[in-house]
This record gives C-alpha cells, structure tokens and sequence, in this order.
C-alpha cells in the first residue's frame, strides 16, 4: 500500500513533465497588436511556442510586428467549403423572413451579412442604402444579430431598426436575423462588407464569391 502511494504521488510529476516537454502550435486569426494583455500574455509564453500559423498575411504580419516570434509565422488561409457555399442550391425567403411584404415589381437585393460588431459597417451600409432614391427597385436586407457579451461591443436590433427609421427605411430595408449563411447570399444579387476597420481575413467576401454573388467590399 506504501508503494502505490508513493508511486500515485510521482505519477503528477510525469504528466507534468510531458507537458512541458510537448511542443505548442498557435493559430493566430486575430489581431494581437492592439491588445496589451494578450500580446503581454503571448510574449511571455513564446519559449514553448514550436510553430505559429496565420490566417491571412495581414494577421502574419501583425504577429511579427507584436510579439517577434523566434520561429517563422506561416499563413494558411480560411477553408470555403465549396459544397455548400455554391451559385445552386436552396434560397431563403428573406422578405418572409424580416416580415415585409412581397415586392410588387422585380427588385435589386443588397444584403449585409455580419454579426452587429458595431465595426462591421452596419450604419455605412443603412446610410448608403438612404443615398439611393425612393424610386430606385432596390430593398436591403440586414442578416444576422447581436453575439458578443461585452457591454457596448455592438449594435441593439432595435438601435439599427431605429436607424432605418430614422433615415427613411421603413419598408426599404429588412431585418432578418441569424440565417444559414449560403441561402441567404443565395437570395441576393449583392452582398455588402462594410467593416470599418481591417479584418483578419473577411470571410464573408469569400463565401460570397464562391455562391457566384456580386460583392461591394470597404
């Protein structure tokens, strides 16, 4: 009985000691430059750090100039799954969706796809969208909502459909909530990024792209 405690007590240093020794991969696909306690944080746990991949150059780029890293930083893209995100397949409903009333003639549908990062350009989109004249056989579409728990990190549903109000919107612009993101690109002629602020990689462009849809990007 001695023995197995004595051996269950060395059994902790073992683990730990394989822990130490196992080499670290990070997947860096944010930004770290502008965030103090993570690139704190980061730099002090480099020593264990055996390779850094990258999501876009941008980001690569941002990891050199932010931690210095003593091995290289290489970029692999993000993955557009090419069967689901394709120019056929099902097509959401969008007026359905945000509660408006069919169209009465054929019409040009533009769309927002993000959450409501307040950087992701839903208030230069809705501005954008005013700018057109009343006449013009145009509706928008706002798809998505709200996803971070930081206080003030991001736009209200009701903030932005106060907006659309407020700028002459009502009935010219829909709010459809979370959607599955490829029938709903689908059920648009253009879709619209834009962010306010760099993004590490945009994969909302790419997905447009690939269901064959015009994209107009900031």
């Amino acid at each position: 009985d001695r023995g197995q405690r004595q051996a269950a007590g060395k059994q902790p240093q073992r683990d730990q000691q394989v822990l130490v020794d196992a080499a670290v991969v990070w997947h860096m696909h944010e930004y770290v430059g502008g965030r103090r306690v993570t690139s704190a944080l980061l730099a002090r746990q480099q020593r264990r750090v055996g390779a850094v991949l990258a999501n876009s150059r941008s980001v690569a780029d941002d990891v050199l100039a932010a931690l210095h890293p003593h091995v290289p930083v290489r970029v692999i893209h993000n993955a557009v799954d090419l069967n689901t995100f394709t120019p056929e397949g099902p097509v959401e409903d969008l007026d359905r969706r945000a509660g408006l009333t069919a169209p009465d003639r054929p019409v040009v549908r533009i769309g927002l796809v993000a959450t409501f990062a307040r950087w992701k350009g839903h208030e230069v989109f809705l501005r954008a969208l005013a700018r057109l004249p009343k006449d013009e056989p145009v509706r928008g579409y706002i798809i998505g909502g709200p996803v971070y728990d930081t206080a003030g990190s991001q736009h209200t549903m009701e903030e932005l459909q106060a907006l659309a109000a407020g700028l002459g919107l009502t009935g010219r612009v829909g709010f459809t909530g979370f959607l599955p993101a490829a029938p709903a690109m689908r059920a648009l002629d253009v879709v619209v990024h834009a962010s306010t602020r760099r993004e590490p990689f945009g994969l909302v462009i790419a997905e447009a792209m690939a269901c064959g849809r015009a994209v107009i990007t900031s």
